[in-house]
Formats: structure tokens, C-alpha cells, sequence
């Protein structure tokens, strides 16, 4: 009955999104060369933070002529207001502060088709507190939960989460809430992290094959 009426959400619907996103990122990306003037090069290989080999970025592009990189991303129409004039996802802001981390870069793009029909663009400039603050949540969810065996409480309560609630904070007085399309895109965000600890598990079991062959 959920699926019927579009309140569910569910895998093949992810695969489906999860696709014709990454369809669509070479699309933003040219429309975002021809809005801005910048070029940009796809980026190719994964990068690495020089001191922790597990924290990672995978970039979709990097800015010709710029420390700088782009993220090409799509979103429903229906959450159009998140992207409402200096408004960036809080999941979005910290997968970009993360990738300037990992890069060094000074700032970055991201750019957003929005229902198919409406394209926006934003600078970020680079925060060394957020960045931080990801670093020590990550090192730790390594350390503890990865190496230690330790299964996570995905409750949404990281450090970065926290500082993100108590720096952007505004006022929900008066806003409408689409319960449906709110909860699938908490869904969306609850695989992305399935995904990222699958991945860490992955490195872990790839290191303990190392340690052991020596």
C-alpha cells in the first residue's frame, strides 16, 4: 500500500536514483562550465589523506586554474527549498569540507539540478573547524568500530551533525514537511552510510591480510 501511494522507498528505487545521477553528472558539470565560465576535468583515481590511508575522496571534478573542486549532484523537486538561496544539505556540506580535507583545495562548487528543470550553483569555502571535527569523527569510528570490532549506532548524533545543528541553525516555525519524500531521503542517507562502513570494513579486512602475512 506504501508503494502504491509513493510513501515508500525502496532498493530498486535507490538503484534507479543512484543511476541516473551519475547519467546526469556529466550534464551538470558542462552546464556548470557554461554558467561559470571555469573549466573542469574529471578526476579519475581516489585520493587519500597523506597521514590516515582509510579517509578517502572521491571528487567528480576538479576546477582548471583553481584550488578548487566541483561536486555535481541532482535532487527532486520536492526538495527544492534545501537548496533555497545560501542553503546547502547539511549531508552535502559535510561530504564537501570532508573532500577539502582530504584535498587540500581552498574551497569548492557544488552544483545541483533541481527537478530537471531548475540548475543552481554555490561556492564553499573551506572550514578547518568542520573539517576537523569530520577528521576526529572518522579517525574514532575507525579506531573503535572498525578496528575494535565495535558495530555503530546510526543515529545521527556525530560530532559534524551536532556543530552543523548548532552553527546553521534556523528557524522551523511555519515550514511544511513532506513526511513521504523527508523519510526517503533519510533512507537514501542510511544507505550511503551502509555503504561507507562496508567500505571501511573492506580496508580492514584487506590490512589484517597484510598483518597477517607478515
Amino acid at each position: 500500500m506504501l508503494e502504491k501511494t509513493g510513501q515508500s522507498y525502496s532498493e530498486d528505487q535507490g538503484n534507479e536514483a543512484a543511476y541516473f545521477g551519475t547519467l546526469l553528472e556529466d550534464m551538470v558539470a558542462k552546464e556548470f562550465e557554461v554558467r561559470t565560465g571555469k573549466k573542469v576535468r574529471r578526476n579519475n583515481f581516489m585520493l587519500q589523506h597523506p597521514e590516515h590511508e582509510f579517509i578517502m575522496a572521491n571528487i567528480d571534478r576538479k576546477v582548471v586554474g583553481e584550488n578548487a573542486l566541483l561536486e555535481c549532484k541532482t535532487a527532486s523537486a520536492y526538495l527544492a527549498k534545501d537548496w533555497e538561496d545560501d542553503e546547502i544539505p547539511e549531508p552535502y556540506l559535510v561530504q564537501v569540507q570532508h573532500y577539502l580535507g582530504v584535498t587540500g583545495y581552498e574551497k569548492a562548487y557544488i552544483a545541483v539540478l533541481i527537478g530537471g528543470q531548475r540548475f543552481v550553483w554555490k561556492e564553499i569555502e573551506r572550514d578547518e573547524e568542520l573539517i576537523d571535527m569530520i577528521f576526529e569523527a572518522e579517525v574514532h569510528f575507525w579506531n573503535y568500530h572498525v578496528l575494535g570490532n565495535n558495530p555503530p549506532a546510526l543515529d545521527g548524533s556525530s560530532a559534524a551533525e551536532q556543530y552543523l545543528k548548532e552553527r546553521y541553525e534556523r528557524s522551523e516555525q511555519n515550514k511544511v514537511v513532506d513526511l513521504g519524500y523527508e523519510f526517503q531521503d533519510k533512507i537514501r542517507h542510511y544507505n550511503e552510510l551502509k555503504e561507507s562502513i562496508k567500505q571501511l570494513q573492506e580496508q580492514k579486512s584487506r590490512l589484517n591480510t597484510k598483518l597477517n602475512r607478515n
